[in-house]
Formats: structure tokens, C-alpha cells, sequence
């Protein structure tokens, strides 16, 4: 897959954009997605098929263009959720980087450093990152995990597993 940057900005310029966008392309589908958005709601992978269109049907030479069309194939990201096994796997990753001392965080600031978690699940799931972040709250407001705060000098502070769900939890 092919990918383009619409920013056309120098990398240190690029840091005071209050946006950035992606084209990806494939040899059927092309997808439009926002990199980095500094206000407003955060917004789907919208997912392209590109459709022939004539402009001169019967005046002489014809000539056509491309027409993007909504990928009627593609499952829109927003209509993805996770499946018991997705959750069951989120949980034991949860879990085992925490018992490391490396554990996953549901802050922004976590980025950094690779262990934020919303990053993990959209991209290993193919989940929206609202839909991510909406799960780790929804399973901190249910008393499944908790954000806690180092107990030593060398454990990072992140998410807990406090209890496993259980399939219809």
C-alpha cells in the first residue's frame, strides 16, 4: 500500500500543524485518515473505491475521471467492536506488563514511550481509538482494571488488571 502526506511540510514545521492527513492507496481501495488533530472530535478511516465517470457521453471525444465512492466492501471502523477473545487478550497484556514493570497506560503522555494502550488495541484489533479509549473506561468504571501508580522507583505507573471479565460481563 502506497501512503501520501497531504501536509507537504518540512518534519519541523509539521509539529505546529493542527492537522495531518494520510492517503493510503492499494490497487482497489484508498484510505483517508487523520494522523494528528489538535481540537475537535476525532474522526474514522473513511475507505475509497475509485469509480470511472464519463463527462462526454455522445458530444464527441469522450473523456472520464476518477470519482471516489464510499468502499460499500470495506466494514466501516466505527461498526467494529471487539470479540470476547480480542478482550480476553487486551486483559492478559494488560496484566503481563504490569507483573513487568512496564505496564500499559491509557494517557496520551504514554505514547512516548510505546506503552499506550489505545494505540495497541486500534492497531492490533482494527478497532476506532474511541471505541479503545470507551472500553478501557467502561472497564475501569466496572472495577476490571485500574490505574495505579508505581509502588517503586523502577515500576512505571499504568493500568491493573484487578479482576478478569467473564464472557457476558
Amino acid at each position: 500500500m502506497s501512503q501520501f502526506s497531504l501536509q507537504g511540510v518540512p518534519h519541523a514545521s509539521a509539529a505546529k500543524l493542527p492537522a495531518s492527513i494520510r492517503v493510503a492507496k492499494d490497487e482497489a481501495t484508498t484510505v483517508l485518515s487523520v494522523e494528528k488533530q489538535k481540537d475537535g472530535e476525532e474522526l474514522d478511516d473513511l475507505h475509497f473505491t475509485m469509480k470511472v465517470v464519463d463527462l462526454t457521453t455522445g458530444l464527441g471525444a469522450e473523456q472520464s475521471t476518477l470519482v471516489p465512492v464510499l468502499g460499500p466492501a470495506a466494514i466501516p471502523i466505527q461498526q467494529k467492536g471487539l470479540s470476547w477473545h480480542q478482550i480476553h487478550e487486551i486483559f492478559k497484556a494488560v496484566d503481563e506488563q504490569w507483573h513487568a514493570g512496564t505496564p500499559w497506560s491509557a494517557f496520551p503522555q504514554a505514547k512516548r514511550r510505546g506503552r499506550y494502550i489505545i494505540e495497541m488495541i486500534t492497531h492490533t484489533y482494527g478497532v476506532s481509538a474511541r471505541e479503545a479509549l470507551a472500553c478501557i473506561s467502561q472497564w475501569q468504571q466496572r472495577g476490571y482494571m485500574a490505574t495505579e501508580g508505581g509502588k517503586t522507583m523502577n515500576r512505571a505507573s499504568g493500568l491493573r488488571v484487578v479482576k478478569y471479565m467473564e464472557s457476558g460481563q
